[in-house]
Order: structure tokens, then C-alpha cells, then sequence
């Protein structure tokens, strides 16, 4: 990906994806995501964000993946591809700087299932721990 003075490039849904420079610096309460030409642009509101996980994070690695996981459980969460690792500590921070819980792990995780299991019983899914299984190990 090219580098647009700060913007940072993914892949969500098959198309190129941009979280762009206003989000970093004016704090903005979006993160956008900027599709091919013939489609519309992707926008999650920060408010309807539960967490933000992010996958394949090794250091042999130039990419890595960014699940989005919506408060609203039955929503698909959204996947960004391929973000350059170069990216990974400023959206960190900018997660930080947003309040936003995130965690990270070195494999792809069957979100599908995940999130199916959570909708079927969330009390059960809380009781057991909620999101913790997303944490390394011994943390």
C-alpha cells in the first residue's frame, strides 16, 4: 500500500481499505474505510464497537488482520486484511486514545462460530469468561 500522509491501508471484503489521517489526529468518533470506486464508503461508528481484535500479529509478518466486533452481537463483525504491520502500533494507540478494549493473537479465529455461540447463550459466554479467551496466555 502507498503511503498517504498518515492514512493506513487494508483489505476489507475483497476491496482496498483506508483509516484515515482525521481519525488520528482530530479524534474522531468514526473509522472509515474506503472501498473500490463503485462501491460506497464503509463507516463504523465508534459508539457501536465492542472491541477490536487483531490477527495474524507476528514479527516475521509484513500484514496483519483487524476484526471489528460489534456491540450489537448479531451483527457480522467486519474484517480489514493485509494492514501493513507498520500500522499496527498507531492504531493501537488510536484505539487507546479512543477508550477502545482491544486484544491481538498470531491466528485467524472462526468468528462465525464465535459470535453464534455468543448470541445462543451470552449470560453462559460472560460466565465463562467473556472475552478473556481472546487474551495470551499467562497475561
Amino acid at each position: 500500500g502507498a503511503d498517504r500522509g498518515g492514512m493506513v491501508f487494508g483489505v476489507t471484503g475483497g476491496g482496498g481499505a483506508v483509516l484515515g489521517e482525521e481519525a488520528w489526529c482530530l479524534h474522531t468518533l468514526t473509522l472509515s474505510v474506503v472501498l473500490p470506486p463503485n462501491q460506497p464508503p464503509f463507516v463504523v461508528t465508534l459508539d457501536e464497537v465492542e472491541l477490536v481484535h487483531f490477527e495474524r500479529v507476528q514479527f516475521h509478518l509484513k500484514n496483519f488482520d483487524m476484526v471489528i466486533v460489534y456491540k450489537d452481537y448479531s451483527k457480522k463483525v467486519t474484517m480489514i486484511n493485509a494492514i501493513p504491520v507498520a500500522s499496527f502500533d498507531p492504531i493501537k494507540e488510536w484505539l487507546n486514545s479512543c477508550d477502545l478494549k482491544y486484544t491481538e493473537g498470531v491466528q485467524s479465529l472462526n468468528w462465525t462460530k464465535i459470535m453464534k455461540t455468543i448470541v445462543d447463550d451470552p449470560e453462559g459466554f460472560f460466565e465463562q469468561g467473556g472475552w478473556s479467551f481472546l487474551e495470551p496466555e499467562g497475561d
